[in-house]
């Protein structure tokens, strides 16, 4: 197996695989290209990107092998178990398959939104184990790979929205010039148009805000009224940054207005990184969105749209999964119990919320506190007996502590 002689050669290696796909934009291009730089870079022999289809049965989208080495591979009940556990329970695992030589491989899971959308498996020649060193570079491919097909999940998805709503502005275009001539029928399709353009943004999955180009809300959506909390009858005709409230997460400054700036800018812009929308009941909601302006059909600005939505249930998986990581980085770097039971405490806790986390011991009938996060240190070792500490949990749990 080709070993690496300083980390540093490890950390090139690996810098250089995120730096290559990243700039990938198709999900065959991510798999082929990042197979090649793992045989090329990586003490890799073989690469092959398993996925489970609806019916139960396994899939390869690509594959270095030759094919009937791949499909006797999927055959094996040994291959099929490990792979089903990888999917299953979102680990990896390491074991000898035969592809045809037996081969030292590694099955790592690829997850997108929080599901493993498929199994990557790295196979080596021999039986020799993985390094710990490359193990640990592999899991942060794998997580590199599945934020790469997220993007480009999103990106097509995005991209079929833009065409759809190209055609839309290309199809309402053309039957407005044949129509032009006669205005007071124009005049009546163009309120016909804005009824149905109502309707839709009213029932599309994202929160719609629409406005003059003085700011001023003109229609907002049912998800747009359950984000900011507004009604469309207290919402419409105020100022957008009145019902639409954001600010920077970290610093808790305003940010820049969205609309402002594609009213400004003639054109489609996006929010910053960090942004939280306030609601009008006190609620905070991570948030995604873009703003464009509204044309007329000569190209007159008339107001924007604002469409955004809340993926606080996204960030709260990825800081879930950030934490998981440093949780078994300090695993893996001290052998240490108390440093890692401590470090255990605190980014579980910062992971779900809480304001206070303690870890308690059975010791004599007593429960004894050993581990802390945002509680007194002076409570360390402190005793209750059972039915008081249970009493106190309790108590925790209402609180938002565990």
């Amino acid at each position: 197996m080709k070993n690496f002689r300083y980390e540093s050669e490890l950390f090139e290696a690996f810098i250089k695989t995120v730096q290559y796909v990243v700039s990938l934009n198709q999900l065959q291009e991510v798999e082929e290209h990042l197979s090649l730089f793992l045989t090329a870079h990586f003490p890799a022999s073989w690469i092959v990107f398993v996925r489970k289809e609806p019916d139960g049965a396994f899939s390869l989208p690509y594959y270095t092998l030759d094919d009937s080495v791949a499909v006797a591979l999927t055959l094996k009940d040994e291959f099929r178990e490990l792979a089903g556990d990888v999917l299953a329970s979102g680990f990896m695992a390491t074991a000898v398959l035969a592809a045809p030589e037996p081969s030292m491989t590694v099955l790592l899971p690829v997850v997108v939104e929080t599901e493993v959308s498929r199994v990557m498996l790295i196979g080596h020649a021999g039986t020799e184990p993985v390094p710990n060193q490359i193990l640990n570079v592999y899991l942060a491919i794998s997580g590199m790979v599945g934020a790469a097909f997220e993007r480009i999940y999103y990106e097509q998805e995005l991209n079929r929205h833009r065409q759809h709503l190209e055609e839309l502005v290309h199809t309402r275009t053309a039957a407005l010039e044949r129509e032009i001539a006669e205005r007071k029928q124009a005049q009546r399709m163009l309120h016909e148009e804005r009824e149905r353009l109502a309707v839709t943004l009213g029932s599309i999955g994202d929160g719609v805000i629409a406005t003059d180009v003085d700011e001023n809300v003109v229609m907002i959506n049912k998800v747009a009224q359950e984000l900011t909390g507004w009604t469309e009858e207290g919402a419409r005709g105020r100022p957008l940054l009145e019902v639409f409230d954001i600010v920077n997460e970290v610093t808790g400054a305003r940010a820049v207005d969205p609309v402002r700036r594609a009213l400004d800018a003639g054109t489609i812009v996006g929010l910053a990184n960090h942004t939280v929308l306030i609601s009008r009941d006190g609620r905070r909601h991570s948030i995604a969105d873009s703003c464009a302006p509204i044309r007329t059909v000569d190209g007159t600005v008339i107001g924007a749209v604002l469409v955004f939505r809340d993926v606080s249930e996204e960030k709260r998986a990825a800081r879930l999964r950030d934490s998981l990581n440093e949780i078994n980085a300090s695993i893996n770097s001290t052998l240490d119990y108390n440093r890692i039971m401590q470090s255990v405490v605190v980014k579980a806790a910062e992971a779900i919320g809480c304001q206070s986390a303690s870890i308690e011991m059975r010791r004599d009938g007593f429960w004894e506190l050993r581990y802390l996060y945002g509680l007194p240190p002076e409570m360390i070792g402190m005793r209750i007996r059972s039915e008081i500490a249970m009493a106190w949990k309790r108590w925790h749990k209402q609180k938002k502590h565990f």
